[in-house]
């Protein structure tokens, strides 16, 4: 993957299911905001019950890890405005913001059907899911949001370098 300009590498390899490769922007090197990552895991989804989910494609896997995060944020801030109960304090509704998605869907990645998401939150996140066998390569990259639309052309350029046996 030919990486956006200004950002390099740390030098780790996805090798397994557990390392990351990661690369970070080192255009203004006091800012540690901005980075990605590749990832490597099995396509299984294990929900909030411990069940272990086994998606069928790809964006059914990339569908269900946006439900969790979903569900997570739901309860988070359930959880929050009861403590403010308890407290007698308001959590206040700023405090609580979730992500939001602002796009998903297919797209083609060196041949392969993967799955792209963005999402916004006190920063934005570019996520490309890949399928390889039973398993999925997860290639993100993540900035502040005033960052996002000078590297967003960048991150798509990097995602259409992958090259894959």
């Amino acid at each position: 993957m030919t990486l956006p300009e200004r950002w390099r590498s740390s030098g780790l390899e996805a090798k397994d299911r557990t390392d990351r490769a990661l690369q970070a922007d080192f255009s203004d090197p006091t800012r540690a905001d901005n980075w990605g990552s590749v990832v490597v895991s099995p396509m299984i989804i294990e929900d909030l019950d411990g069940k272990s989910i086994k998606p069928q494609s790809v964006a059914e896997y990339a569908e269900l890890l946006i439900a969790q995060v979903q569900k997570m944020e739901n309860l988070q801030q359930r959880m929050a405005q009861a403590l403010g109960k308890v407290v007698g304090q308001d959590t206040g509704e700023a405090a609580l913001a979730g992500t939001r998605i602002v796009s998903r869907g297919p797209r083609n990645v060196c041949g392969r059907q993967a799955f792209e998401v963005i999402t916004e939150a006190d920063y934005m996140l570019y996520e490309v899911f890949i399928p390889r066998n039973d398993e999925v390569i997860t290639v993100s990259f993540r900035t502040v949001k005033e960052d996002f639309p000078k590297y967003e052309e960048a991150f798509r350029k990097a995602i259409d370098s992958i090259k894959m046996e």
